[in-house]
């Protein structure tokens, strides 16, 4: 614009002078070899000025064509940008409707890996992740986590899935043992408690089986259930009378109230010889009430206890006084007498029972007692109904189910 100004302004000097120079103007000779060029003043001003205006609109008119490719070029790039934009958001959409082959293939069309911002690698980690391309998801995740460390906890998370799924639990743990201290939601306890299941850590399922149920990853049946399997694992490992009172102590109150738990502790009280103890808790327990839980643990004991056995024998005689039959009591009373070496007495109580229910623990202990009494025939026909039963039930429980 200055440089239009610049010319109207000689333009005017020249007009505005020119009349008074016309009175007195000199002339100019310009002598180029052989040629001889004679104007006035005047004119050779105004040829000047008009000569500089064209090379100066010639000079502006080159400049735009020098700066169209450029011009050109960031339109170009402008448009490659809208078009990967809509891709991604393409992408995006594809993701959540579960079309993960088309998200996964419109953020490859999107660009190259460098050029994908973080948000689109991490979409096309989950694309790939769910596609079962393990490989292609290490490498997204790979150029994310040099991004931004913003990203690092959803990273960690996306590995401990990964690894989750290739039963690599051990590096599954890793990952999530970097974000348990910042996010402790539903997502991380259902990771942890997979971590826990797939290594049959009943240890870990327990300690957070507390959480698991506060975020409802598990019902209250499966925290009893959680808990039995802990007990059970426990009492297992309890090697001494030290380990059995370490474990009492952990025990929560209303546990160690309860016959459903207490009859396998007794049991175990037994195994390593603490009869007195056993008999103390046992003692106690049966003289507030005959559970049936506790009695179904009497029957398994490998010892006689004459006391408890003396208690369930009176209870018994009141049982058929009141024309009650119960067959726990039946059980245990039967599984101690056969312990004390009372075959017959045992024998008429494991009859009974079985007029009650027929089951193969029933048929196995009456199998043992005949053959105890040298009954090996009439034995031998209650051992296979006990096998017969035993595959019975084995077949069921590998019974594909039907719609």
């Amino acid at each position: 614009m200055i440089k239009y100004l610049l010319l109207i302004a000689f333009v005017c000097l020249a007009i505005a002078l020119g009349p008074w120079l016309a009175d007195s103007q000199g002339f100019v000779h310009v002598v180029a070899g052989k040629y001889v060029i004679e104007s006035s003043l005047t004119t050779t001003v105004v040829i000047i000025v008009v000569f500089f205006a064209l090379l100066l609109t010639l000079l502006s008119v080159l400049g735009k064509f020098i700066r169209l490719p450029g011009g050109t070029l960031r339109w170009f790039h402008s448009q490659s940008e809208r078009r990967a934009q809509s891709q991604q958001d393409q992408a995006v959409l594809a993701y959540e409707e579960g079309d993960y082959e088309r998200s996964l293939s419109l953020i490859k069309q999107s660009g190259s890996l460098s050029e994908l911002p973080v948000r689109t690698l991490l979409l096309g980690a989950k694309s790939a992740f769910n596609l079962g391309k393990y490989d292609f998801t290490r490498e997204l995740l790979g150029e994310a986590e040099g991004r931004d460390r913003k990203v690092l906890p959803a990273i960690s998370i996306l590995r401990a899935k990964l690894n989750l799924r290739i039963d690599n639990t051990k590096a599954a743990l890793e990952n999530l043992e970097k974000v348990k201290d910042s996010f402790k939601n539903r997502l991380i306890y259902q990771l942890y408690y997979q971590c826990y299941k797939k290594n049959f850590d009943i240890d870990k399922i327990y300690a957070a089986s507390e959480q698991l149920l506060k975020h409802k990853l598990i019902s209250e049946e499966d925290m009893v259930n959680i808990y039995t399997q802990y007990f059970e694992h426990r009492l297992k490992q309890a090697e001494n009378r030290k380990d059995m009172d370490a474990f009492m102590r952990e025990m929560p109150k209303d546990k160690r109230q309860s016959a459903r738990y207490m009859g396998p502790f007794v049991n175990k009280l037994l195994m390593l010889g603490e009869t007195d103890e056993a008999r103390s808790i046992a003692l106690n327990i049966l003289r507030k009430d005959f559970d049936p839980d506790f009695l179904e643990s009497i029957s398994t004991w490998e010892v006689d206890v004459p006391e408890i056995r003396e208690l369930l024998k009176k209870q018994q005689e009141e049982n058929s006084i009141a024309s009650q039959v119960n067959l726990p009591l039946l059980k245990a009373l039967g599984n101690l007498q056969l312990r004390a070496g009372l075959l017959q007495d045992a024998l008429e109580n494991y009859r009974k029972a079985l007029e009650l229910s027929k089951s193969e623990d029933i048929y196995t202990k009456i199998g043992l007692i005949l053959s105890n009494q040298q009954k090996y025939s009439d034995a031998a026909g209650y051992f296979t109904r006990a096998a017969g039963m035993r595959e019975h039930a084995r077949a069921l429980s590998y019974q594909i189910p039907r719609d």
